[in-house]
């Protein structure tokens, strides 16, 4: 099942490529599991995941200076510190993460699909 795809450390983030730009870093869509590697600041509504899922997957990942994706990585208890934190903190972007994951889950899109966060 994809949804446990990721287990309790950070071995999958590997070969995850740093960002030239070191005020961000990627994600892979597989990581938005909000039960075990994602946080969000606020809950999720139904009328912004309705918007989102009218928009095309590279108008979810390009930047967009209304809705920008945004946070921060933190290392959870079983992280391996040679690898990227496995937990993402988000403050902005949640209803494009969300739907990202979605289509990920529906075999639409490819999990080690990179997104570009701005650290915050």
């Amino acid at each position: 099942m994809k949804t446990n795809e990721l287990g309790e450390g950070n071995e999958h983030l590997e070969d995850l490529p740093i960002h030239k730009d070191e005020n961000k870093f990627y994600a892979k869509v597989k990581e938005f599991n909000a039960e075990k590697t994602l946080v969000m600041k606020h809950p999720l509504s139904e009328i912004q995941m309705k918007i989102q899922r009218k928009r095309t997957t590279k108008e979810l990942i390009n930047p967009d200076l209304k809705d920008p994706i945004s946070g921060h990585r933190q290392f959870r208890t079983k992280d391996d510190s040679r690898f990227p934190a496995s937990k993402i903190i988000v403050t902005n972007g949640h209803h494009r993460l969300y739907e990202l994951y979605r289509r990920y889950l529906q075999d639409k899109i490819n999990g080690d699909l990179l997104v570009t966060f701005i650290i915050e």
